[in-house]
């Protein structure tokens, strides 16, 4: 059978699935997507975290050093520049949610395209096209998957809030759905799609460099021999090559901005050493295999089901008798309710979360966790809903109706209890990062400034910016001048300070001066 008409099968298939079962993959997404970002406009912080301050300086043009760094979240960003430095917080907020409600949707449709025919269980089970989910209750992963990622706390965090890390899920996200719609139509473009975002993300974050390895053998594994094929694998590295390009993005803005004050393969040596200085503190340090707590563990919980769901078990190991066949699917379902209990717990931040156990955001940790919770509910759901096993046209005998409707009760019960502790253990916290706590201490900071014209002097950039926004929020003139005592001995600096503040500092700001290293 050629190329093509394997093609034409698949995406004749899937029309047929589509048409059968058209609400959970395709409608069911969309619906979920618009209610987390309502529930995220509800919840918006009206103003800055902590966390946020960076990019809302960098976007308000209140950072003197040129950004090198995040090119994507930069030119996604450029737009907002247009906006009164007023409302600027509130619209990065806005944009975060909409990256989450995105991220979210693509959650559910992932979901959807699970296959669920990786154990002989399921095989003898799921008998329709491509073995997606079709039960009456196939609606339930991808609800229980968007429940889980939405509502735990650090991506509820950078939902909310002005981040660049959302928009690397958003990224990450896009690239997972990429892969798996390629099983469902075999058309390359999705997998060349995946190459060319995947290119992209990794100028805007070092963390996709390291998974690099990770994501060439997933599209290895997906194409299978067609992987060697050279004509794709041209066209996968020119459109990966492609993606890099935004490498030279932020480079050339700095050139222009500087008026060639810092040069383009200054800027572009910068970025790489940044990356390049992260990628080292993991492999070169030790951090991911050695120290107290090594950071390969925060893997375990997410990759382990992923790497389930990628096999197609056989029905037993070695024993082809009936006590092996039980003993073997016993053991599945034993993995895989342990699996579920762990991607479960890791949502609620027990010790050995991304959070808690080394302080990181490790938002794609937490997304293939929920995607894998996903899978492992239909799991269930399919085998002890109920539905009888068919092999050659002749039923075989389930499992007891007690144990199916206990397990499926169960599922349920995960449906409504989970999201409801996740509420009740974050929903204070997201309150208190969202509130007036921080604004009231601004506030408390800026009223000791004299009214009259004054300097204010300090090594934290970050209060100063505070400041800063505050009085961009009170629509005041700003009473006193900000200096940031670390960065007076940059010549640059003060032709910042100058173009800010024309009227109260009389240096030239058209005097050329070169940088240097410190500068950056």
């Amino acid at each position: 059978m050629s190329i093509d008409s394997t093609v034409t099968r698949r995406m004749t298939m899937a029309n047929d699935v589509s048409q059968e079962k058209k609400f959970v993959p395709s409608v069911l997404p969309w619906v979920l997507a618009g209610a987390a970002l309502l529930v995220y406009l509800v919840s918006l912080n009206r103003w800055m975290r902590l966390g946020s301050v960076g990019n809302v300086a960098m976007v308000s043009g209140w950072i003197w050093q040129p950004e090198l760094s995040r090119p994507l979240y930069w030119l996604v960003t450029a737009p907002l520049r247009l906006l009164p430095a007023s409302l600027i917080p509130v619209a990065l907020n806005f944009f975060s949610a909409l990256c989450a409600a995105a991220t979210l949707g693509l959650l559910a449709r992932s979901v959807a395209l699970l296959p669920q025919d990786r154990t002989e269980d399921q095989r003898l089970r799921e008998k329709s096209a491509f073995s997606l989910l079709s039960i009456r209750h196939a609606w339930l992963p991808p609800v229980l998957a968007v429940l889980i990622c939405g509502l735990q706390l650090t991506f509820w965090e950078n939902a909310t809030a002005a981040s660049s890390d959302i928009l690397d899920l958003l990224l990450f996200a896009y690239v997972v759905r990429c892969i798996l719609e390629f099983r469902l139509y075999g058309a390359d473009s999705w997998l060349l799609r995946a190459c060319l975002v995947y290119g992209a993300a990794m100028t805007n974050n070092w963390a996709m460099i390291a998974l690099l390895p990770v994501f060439l053998v997933a599209l290895a594994w997906a194409k299978g021999l067609g992987f060697f094929n050279l004509r794709f694998l041209f066209q996968a590295l020119a459109l990966g090559s492609l993606g890099l390009c935004f490498y030279v993005l932020l480079p050339v803005a700095a050139l222009a901005s500087t008026g060639g004050q810092l040069g383009f393969w200054e800027a572009l040596k910068s970025h790489l050493v940044e990356q390049k200085y992260y990628l080292g503190a993991i492999f070169n340090k030790g951090v991911l295999f050695m120290g107290d707590r090594p950071w390969w563990v925060l893997a375990l919980p997410s990759l382990l089901p992923v790497l389930a769901i990628s096999f197609r078990w056989p029905s037993y190991f070695g024993d082809p008798s009936k006590l092996g066949v039980a003993l073997a699917t016993f053991a599945f379902h034993f993995l895989h309710a342990a699996l579920l209990a762990v991607c479960l717990w890791v949502s609620l931040d027990p010790i050995f979360s991304p959070r808690n156990y080394a302080g990181l955001q490790a938002l794609p940790l937490y997304y293939l966790g929920a995607l894998s919770v996903g899978y492992l509910a239909g799991y269930f759901l399919l085998i002890f809903g109920g539905a009888k096993p068919m092999l050659r046209s002749r039923p075989l005998p389930g499992y007891p109706a007690a144990l199916n409707a206990l397990v499926t009760l169960a599922v349920w019960v995960l449906l409504l209890l989970l999201p409801g502790a996740l509420l009740y253990r974050n929903l204070p916290q997201i309150r208190f990062t969202n509130g007036q706590a921080l604004r009231q201490y601004v506030q408390l900071t800026a009223q000791d400034i004299p009214a009259a014209n004054s300097v204010v002097l300090s090594d934290d950039p970050l209060r100063l910016m505070l400041l800063r926004s505050l009085w961009t929020q009170r629509h005041e003139r700003q009473p006193a001048l900000l200096l940031e005592t670390r960065s007076l001995a940059m010549p640059f600096y003060h032709q910042f300070l100058a173009k800010q503040f024309p009227n109260r500092l009389k240096a030239q700001a058209d005097r050329k001066v070169p940088y240097d290293d410190a500068q950056i």
